[in-house]
C-alpha cells in the first residue's frame, strides 16, 4: 500500500513513539500548560458573558419595541435576548424556532430506530432445497 503524503504543516511533526522518554515528558507538559491556559480563558470568557447577560438592559427604544411585541417585560441583557429570539421565531426563523426548542428542552436529536429481530432457523440440505423449490415455483 502507497504511503500517504502528509498533509500541509504536518511535514515536520514526530510521532511521540520516536521521542526520548524526556523529549515525551517535555511534549506533554508544554500541552497541558497551555490547555490549563486556554481552559482559564474560556471560563473568563464565559464568566464576562454572564456578566454581560445578568446586567440591566439599557436599551430603552427596544426594550419599548419588545415590550408591545412580544408583551414580556424586558430587565436584563437575557431577557432581551431571549425576546429577540423568540420574536425572530414569530417571524418565520427556524433557526430561530430550533434554538427556542433546545433551550426549553423540547427538542432532542434522538433517532429511534425500530428493528426486527429474526431467529435463525435450522434446516437440513434437503429441507433448505425444498423450500427453495417451493419458492421458485410460486
Amino acid at each position: 500500500m502507497a504511503k500517504k503524503a502528509p498533509q500541509n504543516g504536518t511535514a515536520n511533526l514526530r510521532p511521540q513513539t520516536t521521542r526520548t522518554k524526556e523529549e515525551q515528558r517535555l511534549v506533554a507538559t508544554r500541552g497541558g500548560v497551555r490547555s490549563g491556559e486556554v481552559r482559564r480563558e474560556r471560563a473568563a470568557l464565559r464568566k464576562s458573558l454572564q456578566n454581560i447577560l445578568d446586567a440591566r438592559a439599557k436599551a430603552p427604544a427596544i426594550q419599548a419595541k419588545i415590550e408591545s411585541t412580544v408583551g414580556l417585560s424586558t430587565e436584563t441583557n437575557t431577557d432581551l435576548l431571549a425576546a429577540r429570539m423568540f420574536a425572530a421565531a414569530m417571524a418565520g426563523d427556524v433557526k430561530a424556532m430550533v434554538e427556542i426548542a433546545k433551550i426549553s428542552g423540547q427538542y432532542t436529536e434522538k433517532i429511534e430506530v425500530e428493528a426486527t429481530v429474526v431467529q435463525p432457523v435450522e434446516l437440513s440440505i434437503g429441507e433448505l432445497k425444498a423450500k427453495l423449490d417451493d419458492f421458485n415455483n410460486d
